[in-house]
Order: structure tokens, then C-alpha cells, then sequence
């Protein structure tokens, strides 16, 4: 559903993050991504091509297509990706990519 004035946020966090603070150890977090990943993936391939032009109303009252929506969720993801890696730099930690890099 790309109605994103459907509920006030509170609520949308609710339906869709709520699961999220439930996961208690690594592995719920791990098994919760894939999930979440699989069920988007889904989604996503079912409401083909066409539906991504389709335009959508943002919380600021804008407008974008739902292809410009998916575009900043992705930016999105790569920004907090970004974080989590300074985070544990400054942990004194190796990220996984760069430990995949360097074949370890």
C-alpha cells in the first residue's frame, strides 16, 4: 500500500516496524530481514512495471511516482548502510564488506 497518509506515523510504525521489537537476539533480526526482503520482493513483482509510474502523495503533501519513492527508500537504506559501518569503525570493528573484500 503506498498510501503513506493512511494512518498518522505512529500508527505505520506500528503496522510495520512492531516485529522488529519483538526480535530478541542476531539471528530473529536475521531471519526477520530475509522475511521482510521476501515478502517486498513479492509484492513488488506483482504490481509490475506500470504500477511505478503511478504517482503517490508524500507526508509533505508532494508528488512523486512510486518509482521516485522506491529510489529514496533505497538512498535511504545506503545512508543508515553508511552509518552502521562508521559505527563499527569506531568500535574498532571490520565491517563485512570490507572483510568480504579482503577474502576474509
Amino acid at each position: 500500500d503506498t498510501d503513506l497518509k493512511r494512518a498518522p506515523w505512529p500508527e505505520l510504525l506500528d503496522m510495520y516496524a512492531s516485529k522488529a521489537y519483538e526480535a530478541t537476539t542476531k539471528t530473529d533480526l536475521l531471519r526477520l530481514l530475509e522475511t521482510q526482503m521476501d515478502e517486498a520482493e513479492r509484492k513488488f513483482r506483482k504490481c509490475g512495471e506500470l504500477a511505478l509510474f503511478q504517482h503517490m502523495e508524500n507526508f509533505d503533501g508532494s508528488t512523486w511516482t512510486k518509482f521516485q519513492w522506491l529510489h529514496h527508500g533505497i538512498a535511504q537504506e545506503m545512508y543508515h548502510r553508511g552509518q552502521l559501518t562508521l559505527y563499527a569503525r569506531l568500535l574498532g570493528r571490520e565491517p563485512a564488506l570490507t572483510r568480504r573484500i579482503r577474502g576474509g
